[in-house]
Formats: C-alpha cells, structure tokens, sequence
C-alpha cells in the first residue's frame, strides 16, 4: 500500500477575488426516501407553500434584485518556494503581477451547463467570454490548446480539430480563472498527452473552470512512476495567496473552486489520474495557499494506472501539517463539498478515492475490479456513499474484504468520521442486488492511511448518519438507483462523443474505452497498463502494444462558422438565429439564461428561443379597423395525457402547446436501451432534441414527462427538472 504522494511541485499563483453567492436548496436524498426540506431565500422574498396537489410546490416570489458583486482586487504575485517541507520562502524575482481579469457578472440561477451538478455544479466557467480557436494538435504556439488555456479573461477553447494533443514541453498549468475547454466542439476525438508526455496534463490552478469531452492519457513508457515521480492528469493544485492563522476560515474565495469536470476519461497515468491538493499551510507570518472546494467530476471514467502506482483519485494537503478537526490549524478542514458522481473507474489497484478533505458525496458510482481495497476515507470528514455499485473482477481475488474503509487517524483532520451509506450494490458481476447491510458488507474501520490490512473491525454506530448531508449548492447529486446505473451510464460514459453541425450527438467512443466498458459487461478480467498486466512495482514492464496505445477517433469535419465564434452557422439557422451577428454568440437565450453559445454546447437538449428583432419606426398609414381580439387558448384539463400513439395536444396555463414530435434515434440518447427509444418533446413546434419522452402529462397546471427510463420531470418554466416518484394521480378505487 503506498504514502499519499506529496506534490513537491510548489508554484504559488495569485488569483482576483469573485464575489460568490450561493443557497442550499434541498437535502440530498434518495428515491422513495422522505427527507426534510429547508427553503433558503434572500431577505425580502415571499415564500408560499402548497399541498394541494400531488406533487408540493414551494414558490419564492418579489426578491428584490441581487446586489452587484464588488470589482475584483488587483492580484498580487506569489513567490515560489523551494519544493521542500519546509515553509516556503521568497523568490528574490517574484513573478510580476498579471493584468487584472474581468469578472462575468455570475449568474447564480445557471449550473455550469444543462446537467452539471454538485460541488463544482456553480462553475462559470468561460460564459460571456473570448472565443479561442483550437486549429492545430502542436504543444504550443498559436492555434494550440496551450495559447487558449494559458491566455487570460473568461474565455472558451473550441476545436477545428481533433486528435493526438502532445503535452510535452512541460505542465499545461494555468492560473488565469474563467475557462472552458469545449472538447464537444472538435470533429472527433480529443487526445491530450500521449507517449511523449512530459508534464500534467490539465493543472488547474484558479477557479471557474469547465473540462469536458477530453481524453488525458499521459502514457509515457519511459518516464519513472510512483509515490513521488511520474504522469498526472487532472491536477488541481495550489491556489491563492493568503497569510493568515487557521482558524478563522479562510475566505470562500481562497483555494480552487468551482471546478466542473464531466465526460472526461482518465487512463494510463504513471503517478496519479486525479488528484487535488494544497501543499502550503498560510500562517500569520507567511503565505500559503487557499483550501480547495466546490469541484465535481461526473459521467467520466478512470482506469489502468500505471503498475508502477496503480492508484485512483486523491485529495490531499499539506502533510507536514497535524490537526485535529475541531482545532481547525490544517487546510483539510475546509476543503469542503468535492463530489463525484456517475463516473466509471476499472482495473485499480486502491484509493478508488483516497479522501481526506472535510465533506465529499460519491454517488451513482461504478467501482468494478481492484486489488486491495476500494476508497479510503482519511479522519472527520463527511462523507455519503449513496446508490453505488461496487462490482468484483480477477483482481479481487488478492483484495481485502470490504470496499470502503474508514479511519478517525488523518493527521491533517482527525476525529470521527460522519457517514451516510446507503442504496449500494456490492458484489460479483452482473449481480445486481442492493445489499441489506450496508455498513456491515462495504464498510470496516482501520488504523489509518499505512495500514496493510483490515486492522479494525466494524465501524461504530456513532459514526453513522441515517440521511444525507445538505446540497452543496442550488444544483444538486439527483440519485438514479444502482440498479439502474449500467442502462443510464454505460452509452455515453467518459469522453464518448461530439456535437455536428446541427447540435447532433456523434459518438467517437474509441477502441479503448470500448473495451473497459465491454469488459465490466461481460465480467472479464482486466489488469494495468502496459498490457493489462496483473503484477505491481516492477521495474521492467513490457512496451505496450496497440491496445494501450492512443488510437483516437476522428470521424467528423469542421462546421462551416462564418464568425468564428463557436457556433456552426448550421445550427443557427436551424434555429431561427443570425449568421452575422457578431455578439450572439455571448448572448443570453431569454428563455433559458444561458449564452448561445452554451445552448450549442449543451447539444440539442432545450428549445432555443431567438433574441427579439428591433422594431423599426413605423410609417403613418390609415388606421385599419381593429380585428377582434383573438381569444386564449383553453388550457388542458388536469389529468390529461398524451403518448406517442395518440396523437393529443396539452395546452398549459400559459397557452403554450406541447406535443410529441419524432421518434429519437437510439445512438442519440442514452434511455434508449438497448434498442427503443421515445418521442421529442415539442413546446410550440419547437423541439427538445434528445428527450425520448414517452409520455407527457398535464396535472395540477405543472406539464411532467417520463422518458424511456422510466424518469419523471417537470417543467420549470426554463426546463424539466428531475423529480421523485411517479407524479400521476392515484387511480380511483
């Protein structure tokens, strides 16, 4: 079992201060499960509560508008401290102060994307910002990835490329925030490293930042790996710039935060694939860095490290620091709501995660064939583990007996832990039973990080929560059931597809992930790279051969974008919008909020509603007789219901028509499994793309529909939202 890596590479960066506002909605909970609710709004809101119906409807109404959020200081420069233990000291030539960066004005009603949820769900990523053009695979220089991450401002990074992106002049490490990195947008496959790799892959070192789409494989066959050497991918890492005692807390604008990773694919990596940490401890005589929070990475999938260091996800801090909790002298304590949930992660060894930061949600999680255990949790955090599967394969035949362990001795936070477990699957393949006793089948106590076996034994009742912990933010984890999860993740898992010209879903699912997901479906074995070997710490490994190696997908060719600015022309006509507009791409849909551009981002999931056309002057004519006023349209009567079959109309309160429109294709959606699909949702003739609705229902003034898997959601007014249960009345007895 091996030490936590401790980061040695140490470069502080300053980062300007984002005003951020955030309130906790609900309580996560789990389907069938009745939690209670807590309503937070701002002061001078009015907040009305109804029963009447079958479905509860809470509304908050007459908010007086926000507050503008204060102008961001001038950063000032961090100096790099020498990579030991020790407290860092100043560089005699400290970086010169970057420019300032504007700040989007945020948008606290938005996620970061149709879907985002979580931690870093609040992510503003590049929204309102510059439009940079990815146009070649090279390292550096103009029309690179490297140009685009590394410039400054809110900005967002699409591809007229796809393919093998060397990584190898060093980290692509950057420290200006407000960024997206638009993997959707390339014709094919984005491959980031590859078997020259010479630094991390994605080192995020300031706030605001969306990944998506991208594959990272730094697999570098001659490059040392383990504890203390080797690739990385995602590397969140030392953040701010603050100089103060803990406690008090830091500042919530401190550290890394507002992270959003989604349908990334991790692999190959030679020390870690993910890992976030803070390495400098601030005091009231010398700087440090921030905590890291508020990051999520969903719907991606990990696997085959390096057998060098087989190792999964990690959190991590400073180790030369101790604390308890409750004394609060180590960053661990405020490292709060990093979450993962719907990822996928294969053939590792162990720390599937490794997390010692205050409070984490797994969630909706497939674990499937490691070899000495699953996750570690590390001292008095606050964790769930809800509706997970943890599946068993060839390597557990030398693993330890239970999944997840738990220990009160984390140096940098100890204390009891808190835990919430429940609705999780552990067991062989295609077993598909959520266990009875959770606590007592997944979960035994050990001494602590170095402990080489199950030196505990059952964990206490003390430390057991029986419910969640609250939301992280307004976007929270919506369980599916474990027992759904291999219909709803597996089509579209890790980096799996891109968007064509008309905001269609193309997959390029390479030859790789085909065969991890194909492998967890049929229970095959599997080991680490190179070759899925099974044996760990060799110093002489075989070259991979072409299985392991990049191969990636480019199907596709650049849309036609007269201005350039991430939007093919296509799918503005499609929908009705100018082709020559030059600020339409930063415009906001007043239907949804988001920018059109992110509306073409997000696929084609959500109507699109056209800015509205300046009216010209009139010109004096006669004034014609008035035509009689047309009357409104008759809304619905509750109950009513429309099926692809029958041909129905649903008229709302607010005259909208909805309808259900074309069938759609399978390789589009994933509730269609394995072979039907349902109908696309039309508001007022305009489409939902991508909804396979089979059913849309009109009760109690609110439209629901279910989709093919069986999924209800209603009609928010912007969007459908997730809801519980069944929302259909009860039939008479």
């Amino acid at each position: 079992m091996s030490k936590r890596l401790r980061v040695l590479f140490a470069l502080l960066y300053a980062v300007p201060t984002l005003a951020q506002t955030s309130a906790t909605t609900t309580a996560n909970g789990v389907v069938n499960v009745t939690v209670p609710m807590q309503v937070v709004a701002p002061v001078g809101c009015m907040v009305d509560f109804s029963s009447a119906g079958t479905v509860p409807v809470i509304t908050i109404s007459g908010c007086p508008p926000p507050a503008q959020p204060p102008a961001p200081p001038t950063p000032t420069p961090v100096p790099t401290p020498a990579p030991t233990p020790t407290p860092p000291t100043p560089d005699p030539n400290p970086t010169p102060t970057p420019d300032p960066t504007p700040t989007p004005a945020p948008r606290t009603s938005l996620a970061a994307f149709p879907g985002a949820q979580g931690g870093g769900a609040a992510s503003l990523g590049g929204r309102g910002g510059a439009v940079i053009e990815v146009t070649n695979l090279n390292d550096s220089g103009a029309g690179s990835l490297r140009a685009c991450v590394m410039a400054s401002g809110p900005r967002t990074c699409v591809f007229r490329v796809a393919g093998l992106f060397p990584i190898t002049s060093g980290d692509l490490r950057f420290s200006s925030p407000f960024l997206t990195v638009a993997g959707q947008t390339a014709p094919g496959e984005v491959i980031l490293g590859g078997p020259n790799t010479g630094g991390a892959l994605f080192g995020v070192s300031t706030h605001d930042v969306i990944l998506r789409y991208v594959t990272l494989s730094p697999d570098n066959f001659n490059t040392a790996t383990g504890p203390d050497s080797g690739t990385t991918s995602v590397w969140i890492v030392n953040c701010g710039n603050i100089t103060q005692s803990l406690p008090p807390p830091p500042p919530t604008t401190s550290g890394c935060y507002n992270i959003m990773i989604d349908h990334v694919t991790t692999r190959w990596s030679g020390n870690k694939s993910w890992i976030t940490t803070s390495n400098y401890t601030p005091s009231s005589s010398s700087a440090g860095v921030g905590p890291n929070h508020s990051i999520t990475t969903q719907w991606s999938l990990d696997y085959e490290p390096h057998e060098g260091h087989p190792v999964g996800f990690g959190t991590a801090t400073d180790e030369s620091c101790v604390s308890t909790a409750s004394a609060g002298h180590c960053l661990s304590e405020y490292e709060t709501d990093i979450d993962f949930h719907h990822d996928m992660l294969a053939n590792v060894d162990h720390r599937i995660p490794e997390i010692g930061n205050k409070s984490t949600r797994w969630v909706n999680n497939i674990v499937y064939n490691w070899g000495t255990y699953a996750m570690q949790e590390l001292g008095a955090m606050t964790l769930d583990i809800i509706n997970n599967k943890y599946i068993k394969g060839n390597l557990n035949a030398g693993a330890q007996p239970h999944p997840t362990h738990w220990t009160s001795n984390g140096p940098e936070i100890s204390g009891n832990p808190s835990g919430y477990m429940s609705g999780n699957i552990f067991g062989n393949a295609r077993d598909n039973t959520v266990n009875a006793d959770q606590w007592g089948e997944l979960a035994v106590t050990i001494s602590g990080e170095s402990a080489q076996s199950e030196d505990g034994g059952p964990v206490p009742s003390s430390w057991e929560r029986n419910s969640a912990m609250p939301a992280s933010n307004n976007f929270p984890i919506v369980p599916d059931p474990a027992t759904q999860l291999d219909g709803i993740m597996l089509p579209t898992i890790g980096n799996s597809q891109h968007l064509d010209c008309n905001g269609n879903w193309v997959s390029h699912r390479d030859a790789a992930d085909q065969r991890i997901v194909a492998q967890y479906q049929s229970g095959g074995s599997g080991g680490y790279w190179p070759n899925g070997v099974t044996f760990t710490g060799q110093p002489t490994i075989p070259q991979p051969t072409a299985a392991w190696r990049d191969a990636p997908i480019v199907n596709g060719t650049p849309c036609v974008e007269s201005l350039h600015d991430g939007i093919p022309d296509q799918w503005k006509k499609n929908n009705g919008l100018s082709t020559t507009d030059t600020n339409l791409y930063k415009k906001a849909d007043p239907k949804t909020g988001y920018t059109y551009l992110e509306e073409y981002l997000a696929g084609n999931a959500t109507a699109v509603t056209p800015p509205p056309t300046p009216t010209p002057a009139p010109t004096p004519t006669p004034t014609p007789t008035p035509a009689p006023p047309t009357p409104s349209l008759t809304p619905s009567a509750s109950g009513t219901t429309v099926t692809p079959f029958n041909g129905a109309t649903i008229v709302d309160s607010n005259s909208n028509s909805w309808t259900l429109g074309a069938a759609v294709s399978v390789a589009s959606d994933p509730d269609c499994s394995p072979n039907s699909c349902g109908c696309v949702i039309q508001q007022n003739s305009s489409p939902f793309a991508g909804s396979a609705a089979t059913l849309l229902l009109y009760f109690n003034g609110v439209v629901y529909t279910q989709n093919q898997a069986g999924n209800w959601w209603s009609w928010s007014g912007t969007k459908f939202v997730k809801v519980t249960g069944d929302p259909r009345p009860a039939p008479t007895q």
